[in-house]
């Protein structure tokens, strides 16, 4: 196996601090449009954007499964998380979890 350039706990925690921030931003924006309905804040976003993209390129992750994660999977939460990914065999891949994207990132793009 190639060398992992982070370990478990670390991307973990940077997606979690992402997740933790977008939930901060979402309810500020609640109370700014219950008294401001155009009103609109994202303090976060252009650096939410670059973690994302340095995490893409700590992965190797040229196929956006960091970012299909957070954006398209509502960080592992919708419905059809467990069951998102469908391998060559059939076998289908589980991303409910930042745990179960990182095995299937080292499994993509470490694996030899």
């Amino acid at each position: 196996m190639k060398n992992i350039p982070l370990t478990k706990d670390q991307f973990i925690h940077y997606i979690n601090f992402i997740k933790e921030r977008k939930e901060k931003e979402n309810k500020i924006n609640e109370l700014f449009t219950e008294e401001f309905e155009d009103s609109i804040f994202y303090p976060h976003t252009r650096y939410e954007t670059e973690l994302i993209s340095l995490l893409e390129t700590i992965f190797n992750d040229e196929d956006g499964n960091i970012g299909y994660f957070i954006y398209e999977l509502d960080f592992g939460e919708l419905d059809f998380a467990n069951e998102c990914i469908t391998e060559e065999d059939g076998t289908t891949i589980s991303l409910t979890t930042p745990e179960e994207l990182y095995d299937y990132l080292v499994k993509e793009y470490f694996s030899e």
